[in-house]
């Protein structure tokens, strides 16, 4: 439908729009690792990676966030040196939809949120 389609697009260029606020702090994003329900829909994810113009690491595990609090309080107390990469399967964008998204982002997204912010 087209409300599932618009809340998919605005989902995913506000995860961008946040990705490269990240970016402009320096802080370095080596891989994109999607975990929960929303990983089951092939569509949504797709589209995801398009938009990011960037590719997926698709993990499905039913314990993915206590095992990611784990590993993140592991590292930070200096339990572990390396952060284990679980399985996964990679998405990778679309090349006919990156112009267009990429458009649309330019065009019509960073210009309402300028407005909304401001």
């Amino acid at each position: 439908s087209q409300l599932s389609h618009a809340l998919i697009h605005g989902l995913g260029n506000l995860f961008r729009n946040r990705m490269e606020l990240l970016e402009s702090l320096n802080i370095p994003v080596e891989r994109l690792m999607v975990i929960g329900g929303s990983t089951r829909n092939h569509y949504w994810m797709k589209m995801k990676a398009s938009i990011l113009n960037k590719k997926l690491q698709i993990i499905r595990d039913s314990e993915a966030v206590a095992r990611g609090a784990a590993i993140l309080a592991a590292k930070c107390s200096g339990d572990i040196e390396e952060v284990p990469v679980p399985t996964f399967f990679t998405i990778e964008p679309e090349q006919t939809e990156i112009g267009r998204l990429e458009d649309y982002y330019q065009d019509h997204y960073l210009k309402v949120i300028r407005n909304f912010i401001n």
